[in-house]
Formats: structure tokens, sequence, C-alpha cells
């Protein structure tokens, strides 16, 4: 692993330094200046109500945690310092999620397979919430002709095989393919053993259909709150272009925020997506704007915010390290067993 992320670090900085050196970056560099304090602070605003609501997110997926303010202050460190992870590690989600459901487990006393399945809950929500928010701005890019053609075609393309991947995920779940497979599996090569994974995964799959079907008002309140975090995206850019001096209709920024995200799903193998993130700011922006240097200095003042969160994150991950761990609470209650024997109606 640790190969791999210095290979595609490597790609991705060498993409980055090839944006930089094709492009005039005293024009660049006069364009992020304009930003001012007043708008960098107003950008950070913008990108802590992001971790906030992916914070509710989190806590409203925990079953044995209240959606309160103590939850919320328990969980906003670990949630930050995992998506530090998340951000300088490949393939998204690899890294940080992990440690996420570690922390909740040694601090909280929540066991692995209820933080689990929240973590993977989450991951439900953001595609869930992601997909209309890449229709609404396809939509938009098709009905104003804003982008070029190759672009367009490419969101289309990329939209349609995220819905489909979605489809796919949601028969995998809904019939549960993962343990079916699994016990097929061990009884054909990897034997009695195998069966302990089989159980596990059962057990995940209980405690999803359990929230989709159990806790219907909590899975549609965070997908509406997800929504409105990948509007956010859309916010920063507008209030970015507004601060540097070339404002642009609120619709032009969905557009090239939907593109930004369709990129950086696409390459979520890529640390940080550096590189990738650059070079969709520049056609993108450079497009709807005019000036391809103001698309790489919207890039550079996005990828400062996502440094600085990086930075908080990974000095409350080492807080973490040098805190004695507090008396776990109970985690694991009737609802648990329940669950683990099958006894709530799961979608069967």
């Amino acid at each position: 692993m640790r190969i791999l992320t210095i290979a595609l670090t490597t790609l991705g900085l060498g993409v980055f330094a090839f944006i930089l050196y094709h492009t005039d970056l005293s024009e660049v560099w006069r364009h992020v200046t304009r930003l001012g304090w007043i708008g960098l602070a107003v950008i950070l605003g913008i990108s802590c109500v992001w971790y906030v609501v992916d914070t509710i997110n989190w806590n409203l997926t925990l079953r044995s945690t209240r959606l309160n303010v103590r939850w919320f202050a328990r969980l906003w460190p670990i949630h930050v310092s995992g998506e530090a992870i998340n951000q300088v590690t490949p393939f998204a989600s690899l890294g940080g999620e992990p440690m996420k459901a570690i922390l909740v487990h040694q601090r909280y006393g929540i066991n692995f397979r209820e933080s689990t399945t929240s973590l993977i809950l989450l991951q439900v929500v953001n595609v869930c919430a992601e997909i209309p928010f890449l229709l609404l701005g396809i939509g938009l890019a098709l009905g104003t002709g804003v982008l070029p053609e190759p672009v367009e075609i490419m969101m289309a393309t990329g939209g349609a095989v995220i819905i489909l991947l979605v489809a796919v995920l949601w028969f995998v779940q809904h019939y549960r393919f993962v343990s079916r497979l699994w016990r097929v599996l061990s009884r054909a090569w990897f034997g009695v053993a195998a069966l302990r994974v089989v159980r596990h995964i059962r057990a995940v799959e209980r405690r999803l259909m359990d929230f989709y079907l159990g806790q219907p008002a909590r899975f549609f309140a965070a997908c509406g709150l997800q929504f409105c975090n990948w509007c956010m995206g859309a916010v920063e850019i507008y209030l970015v272009l507004h601060f540097l001096g070339s404002p642009i209709p609120f619709v032009y920024a969905l557009v090239i925020e939907s593109v930004v995200v369709l990129v950086r799903t696409a390459l979520f193998f890529i640390p940080s997506n550096i590189g990738a993130q650059e070079g969709t700011f520049l056609v993108v922006c450079g497009a709807i704007t005019g000036s391809p240097e103001l698309g790489v200095a919207v890039a550079l003042i996005r990828r400062f915010r996502e440094l600085f969160w990086i930075s908080v994150g990974l000095l409350m991950g080492w807080a973490f390290s040098l805190k004695a761990r507090p008396a776990a609470e109970p985690g694991y209650n009737e609802l648990d067993r329940k669950l683990d024997r099958g006894h709530i109606a799961s979608g069967r």
C-alpha cells in the first residue's frame, strides 16, 4: 500500500506540476491574493459547516447514541481526524473509516458491528445524495450549453455509470448477495472457519436493512442533509469567484462543482485527487470564466482549504494518541442482540 500511495501521489504531483508549468503563475497569484482574509475566513467557515453536517449524519446512523450536543462533541474530532487520513491515502475511506471505528470502540464502547454498519450507511447516504446532485449539474450543463461538448459527454457518461453502480449496490444489499456468496465459498473452498466471516457479514446486513426499513426518517434526513453538503461545494465556488472579482451565476457554480465531484468520484484512488482536481478547475472554470488562470486560482484556494483541515485532523489524531482512554460506555444493548439473532424485521 505504501508503494501504491507513493506512485499515485507522484503521478498526481506530476500532473499538478505540468498544469502550473503551462500556466501564468503571476496571473494566478494575482487572483489568489484578491481573496483576502475575510474571504478566507468565509471559505473555512463553509467547509466547517460540511464537517458539522457530516458528523450529525454519523450521529444519525449510530443507533446506540443519542442525537445531542454531547455525542456531537465526541464524534466531531474522530470524524475530522478520520477524514484527514482519507484525504492522504489512496482509495478514499480505506484508511480513515477503520480508524473511526476503532476510536469510537476504544473510547465509547461502541461495538465494531454497529460502527462498521454506521460507516457503511454514511457511504450509502453519501452516494444517494450525490446522484440527484450530479443529475442536477448534468441537466444544468446540458441546458445552458456552457461547457465544451466533450465535457458534456463525459458528464453524461459518468453520471450514467454512477447510477448503474448504485443500482448494483442496492441489489447486493437488498438480496444479501455478499453473505450468500461467502456462504457458498465457505462450503466449497474455505471450510468452516469462513462461516465466522459469514456471520459477521449477515449481522451487518441485518443492521443495514433494519436502518432502511425501521428508521426511514433518519435515513431520508441524512440524505437530505448530505445533499445540502454537496451544494455547499457550489456555494464555496460561487463565493470564491465573487471575492476574486469574477462573479458568476450560481447555476454555473453548480455546474463546475458537479464536474469536480464527478471527476473526484471517478479518480477516488488518487490521494487528495491531487492533479485531477486542479486540471478539472482549469478546464471547466476556465471555459465558463474565460480565464484558465482563474480556474487554477480557485483550485489552489480549495487545495489550501483541504490542507488546513487535513492539518487540523492529523493534529486531532495525534492528540487522541496522547490521551488516556476513558472508560468505555456500554455500546452493545438489547437491540444489538436482537439484530444479531435476526429477531427484528429486516426486509425479508
